[in-house]
């Protein structure tokens, strides 16, 4: 029995001596007793999450209320290692005044979009201090990208210029680099511009794409990417039209018109008038009148209607037509939308008097709306235009009493229009339930020119689709590249194209439902109809599905699938 109870009492004294061992207070850390000092936090549990300005980093550690034990952290955007001092030129360093105290913790200050290094000290006023801790055996992580810049609106840039703000004291940014391509400027920004925290970069070119980044030293602070609108048509007058206007009439034509004659000191001039963006903007003529007229284009004088970049496309709400009586060496429209929507033009050009144009043009434009017809000659007063040019543009749901180009003086050999060229454009719903597609009654053309583009949905049932109104008369040049055909409104017919000429046909396709195609040599006639050739056809996406023309290389480039 002594032997037993000897046995169980060597057994208690054993475990009284491992639990005095055992039992060091938690919030001591603990000593490596290799070497006397405390245990560094455990490398394999730090983690990192930033913002632009600052990361929070959690580690293994119980909170330090005894002995003064306390963390510092280094930070460093150059590799940190043993041999390395703390408190390096490109470092920051956290808790020195034995704040840090518990996991995590939120370090503040940091530099967007930065590479940094990150190490851990356990420390204490009582004992030695630890080994350092690297994170991830000495990898970095990396901030988010920091954003000052305000956004850019519409009215900051134009087609040589842009503004920038931001918002950032001013002891906090000090340059401002500018990326085109491969091409770089540094612009190093005044007293003026920290304070008042913006700056206009002026003489830049236009249609082109600029990137813009501002620092701190090295620190990179935000970015934004701007492209310049397109520049104003080149005239002998340019006017730029208030941002507030709502209605262009004859009386500000005719004032127009006289700046330009005083600038140009000529009778004859060319001038650009340039709309606001975002606005919509009521064209009439003489509205004094209870029954306004066409807005005339004055004689001797050659005009861009030009819609301003930056914000929505400019809005022209016809509610009359326009009238070019008189001599014109060009009349052109780019990047506009221009509307009849029940506001009663009727018609875009409706043109009765006399007049010579060598050039009507619509460039980037959104047409749609007239009720009879986009573009007529009538009457038997001489109307030369020598070329009429639509490119990139959409043309749609307009046309319900004549031909989308209506030519009718019944052979009136002094009525013309000579030359039509279409490009990269798209034309569906066109007077569907009018004439044909070109219209020229008994009248010779030079050229009929149509490349990239698409048709869907155009034509009167049981009309024409090109009319010459009798097979002497017709262009004497006809060429039909790229194009792609979809659906006539009408069921199979022979009319097709009635002219002197067949058109030369090249890549162009049509869709079953295209009922013109005889009129079309060499077309390629598609097995399938116009929905199983586009997305959305009757919701105007003329996107090829998958499989069909999407490698074609035909129809308007808008449609083609986004480049990889």
């Amino acid at each position: 029995m002594k032997t037993i109870n000897k046995f169980f009492s060597s057994i208690l004294i054993m475990f009284l001596g491992l639990s005095v061992v055992s039992c060091t207070d938690g919030n001591d850390w603990g000593l490596d007793s290799a070497f006397d000092r405390l245990f560094g936090v455990g490398e394999d549990d730090i983690t990192v999450e930033t913002t632009a300005t600052t990361a929070t980093v959690t580690f293994s550690a119980m909170s330090a209320t005894k002995d003064s034990l306390y963390f510092v952290i280094e930070v460093s955007k150059d590799s940190l290692y043993d041999e390395i001092a703390m408190g390096g030129e490109r470092a920051k360093v956290f808790g020195l005044n034995k704040e840090i105290r518990k996991s995590p913790v939120v370090l503040t200050g940091l530099d967007g979009d930065s590479k940094y290094y990150m190490r851990i000290k356990t420390m204490s006023d009582t004992k030695a201090e630890s080994k350092w801790v690297y994170y991830k055996e000495g990898e970095s992580f990396k901030t988010q990208a920091e954003q000052i810049f305000d956004e850019v609106l519409a009215d900051d840039y134009t087609d040589s210029e842009v503004t920038l703000r931001w918002n950032a004291p001013a002891d906090s940014v000090t340059n401002i680099l500018v990326v085109q391509g491969t091409d770089t400027t540094d612009y190093v920004l005044t007293e003026t511009d920290k304070a008042e925290q913006t700056h206009t970069f002026t003489g830049l070119t236009p249609l082109t794409t600029y990137t813009f980044i501002i620092y701190n030293g090295e620190a990179k602070r935000g970015t934004q990417t701007v492209t310049t609108s397109a520049a104003p048509p080149a005239a002998s007058y340019t006017e730029y039209l208030d941002a507030d206007i709502e209605r262009f009439n004859q009386a500000l034509m005719d004032e127009i018109l006289s700046k330009a004659q005083a600038a140009t000191g000529s009778g004859n001039v060319s001038v650009t008038i340039v709309f606001p963006a975002d606005k919509t903007i009521e064209v009439i003529g003489d509205d004094t009148q209870s029954d306004p007229g066409a807005l005339t284009v004055p004689d001797g004088m050659s005009v861009n209607f030009f819609g301003r970049g930056g914000g929505e496309t400019p809005v022209l709400r016809l509610l009359k037509s326009i009238d070019i009586a008189g001599s014109h060496n060009f009349i052109t429209f780019q990047h506009l939308k221009i509307v009849d929507d029940g506001s009663g033009a009727n018609y875009l050009i409706n043109q009765s008097k006399a007049c010579t144009v060598d050039k009507i043009e619509f460039t980037d434009c959104e047409v749609s709306g007239m009720k009879n017809t986009f573009f007529r000659l009538q009457g038997s007063e001489a109307k030369v235009i020598n070329n009429l040019v639509i490119d990139n543009c959409l043309m749609h749901d307009l046309g319900s009493g004549y031909s989308f180009i209506h030519v009718d003086d019944n052979g009136n050999q002094a009525v013309y229009v000579n030359n039509i060229k279409m490009t990269n454009s798209t034309f569906w719903n066109i007077c569907v339930t009018g004439k044909t597609f070109i219209y020229s009654e008994k009248v010779n053309m030079n050229s009929i020119y149509m490349e990239y583009c698409t048709f869907y949905n155009n034509n009167g049932s049981g009309q024409y689709f090109i009319d010459f109104n009798d097979k002497t008369y017709g262009p004497e040049t006809f060429s039909v590249f790229n194009c792609v055909f979809g659906k006539t409104p009408d069921e199979a017919t022979n009319k097709n194209i009635r002219a002197k000429i067949e058109p030369e046909v090249v890549n162009s396709y049509c869709a079953s439902d295209f009922y013109k195609s005889k009129g079309f040599p060499n077309i390629t006639i598609l097995d399938y109809t116009s929905d199983k050739l586009f997305v959305d056809p009757a919701n105007a996406d003329f996107h090829f599905i998958s499989g069909t023309l999407d490698n074609s290389g035909a129809g308007d480039p808008r449609w083609w699938p986004a480049a990889e």
